[in-house]
Parts: C-alpha cells; sequence; structure tokens
C-alpha cells in the first residue's frame, strides 16, 4: 500500500473525514488533498509525524509501501486523560480550578486525570465529569465513541472581564475610563458588574500570592468568604470573620490584624469568587 492508501484507510477506520483531520491535527486541508491523491509522495516529516501520532502507528509502516499497517488504532481508542483535554478544549474550560468549580470533584483528583497519574478513576468522579459533559461513562473512559456533544449550557456564552488594580476599582465603579485596561475571557456565570483584581506585590501573602488574578462577583456574604472592601476610604481584601444585621467583623488578608465595625460604616465592592494562580490569566 502506498502512503495515499494507508492515510484513506485509517481515515475510514476513524470514521473521520479529511476537514475533520485537519482541524484535530493542524495540518492544511490542501496538504492532506495532496497525499491523498498521490501529488505528494514524500511529505514533510514533521506532517508525517502527526499523523503517525494521531493514528497511532509507525512512521515507517506509513512510507515503505512493503510494511504493512500492523496496528490499527481509531479515534476513539483515547485516554481518559486525552478525551478529558478534549471535552475541556470544546467548551473552552481552560483551567482545573474552573472544571472544579463546575463539577466539585476535588482539583487534585482531575489534577491526576489531566496528567497521566489517574488512568482509573471512581465511579462517582466518572459519573461527575460525564454528567456535566452530557456524555455516557463509556463515552468518557474511550470505549464508545463521541459522535457529537453540545456545548454545556453553564458554558454556552462568555463574560468578558476587566482587570482592575485595588487602586483603580472606585473609578471603574463609577464608570470612569481606564488607561491600558485589560480583560480576560470567562466561560462562567457571574452577576452584573463582575471584575477581576490584579495583584502586584507580596501584602496579601499568604493568603493571596504576588500574580494572583482574583474573580470579583456580587455573591451572598458568608464567614470565612474574602471580599473587596472600602475602610476608612481604604480598598483592600478582607476575609469575613463573623458577620450579623448589625455588625461585622473583618480580618485584612496578609495580617493578623481584625476589626469589628458597624455595617454601615464600610463599603462592600465584591466577594471573591475565584483565584487565578498563574501569571497568564486565562479562565
Amino acid at each position: 500500500m502506498v502512503l495515499s492508501d494507508k492515510l484513506r484507510y485509517l481515515m475510514m477506520n476513524a470514521v473521520i473525514s479529511q476537514q475533520q483531520l485537519a482541524e484535530e491535527t493542524k495540518i492544511e486541508r490542501s496538504t492532506l488533498t495532496k497525499i491523498l491523491n498521490g501529488s505528494t509522495l514524500k511529505p514533510k516529516t514533521d506532517t508525517i509525524y502527526t499523523l503517525a501520532k494521531y493514528f497511532n502507528v509507525n512512521i515507517e509502516e506509513l512510507l515503505n509501501e512493503e510494511k504493512p499497517l500492523s496496528k490499527i488504532s481509531t479515534k476513539d481508542e483515547k485516554t481518559i486523560q486525552e478525551i478529558l483535554q478534549m471535552l475541556m478544549k470544546k467548551n473552552q474550560i481552560s483551567t482545573i480550578s474552573l472544571l472544579h468549580k463546575y463539577i466539585g470533584v476535588p482539583i487534585s483528583v482531575l489534577s491526576d486525570i489531566l496528567n497521566g497519574k489517574t488512568t482509573n478513576p471512581n465511579i462517582k468522579t466518572l459519573q461527575a465529569i460525564a454528567t456535566f459533559f452530557n456524555i455516557t461513562i463509556p463515552q468518557l473512559c474511550g470505549v464508545d465513541s463521541i459522535t457529537s456533544t453540545k456545548k454545556t449550557q453553564t458554558c454556552a456564552s462568555m463574560v468578558t472581564i476587566p482587570i482592575l488594580l485595588l487602586s483603580q476599582i472606585n473609578q471603574w465603579k463609577n464608570g470612569e475610563e481606564i488607561e491600558n485596561k485589560n480583560y480576560i475571557k470567562s466561560t462562567g456565570e457571574f452577576k452584573d458588574n463582575v471584575y477581576a483584581v490584579s495583584l502586584n506585590n507580596n501584602l496579601f501573602k499568604p493568603d493571596f500570592l504576588n500574580g494572583s488574578l482574583l474573580i470579583i462577583d456580587s455573591e451572598k456574604l458568608n464567614e470565612h468568604n474574602f471580599i473587596i472592601c472600602k475602610v476608612n476610604n481604604v480598598i483592600s481584601i478582607y476575609e469575613i470573620i463573623a458577620i450579623t444585621n448589625l455588625l461585622i467583623t473583618l480580618r485584612e488578608a496578609g495580617t493578623y490584624k481584625s476589626i469589628t465595625t458597624n455595617n454601615s460604616e464600610i463599603e462592600i465592592l465584591g466577594t471573591v469568587v475565584q483565584e487565578i494562580l498563574n501569571k497568564n490569566h486565562k479562565i
């Protein structure tokens, strides 16, 4: 079999179209067309390597007409690690912490699956992941084909979130223009006036580290939540130690200092609903 025949056979066995193969391998469709019609007999090395890796066959088997394809692997024969990565990408979930927020599975468990340490998660974990992505457990484990999946309702829309410094929150709240303002996009379900706070120092260590990005939303106030709050005209980050209808006790992040004051004497500017530890600001 020549290369064109072998590639056509692999595609037929994997039930994948030329367009799908181009999209999933990032190989130009015109390149695939030339291989399939025989006009390109010796494609670039990286193209052959990509095809061999995608179909899980030996490179020499693809190029050598005398060698048969000894191992055929369909595109559905993927590990749970690869399938979960694909599902997250398809639904625009780019961090483990965001997936954890949606499905409740511990970050450590999700991390072990995504880095290949866990290849056989327990049934509760599989059920939570499969239910969220609207697929079956056999599909998640690669036993059955995932023909098509709808985006989950949670991830259906993107939210544009402005990134601010603590010193810029007042301006933004008052509708003033912030120079050189950056944005991130999120698939989370947030209320109105959500924003992000970028920390550029270690003032709030060990609660929050330099380089962290905090997503601020208008959540219900509960004990041990962190909030952005204005106290004595100074905006900072506080942990709620205790709260009643009249009084609130706060601890400033990064310190052991706490204050108790009347609720009417402070201005709460939002609740910390997510912390992004990397500096790439992707969620």
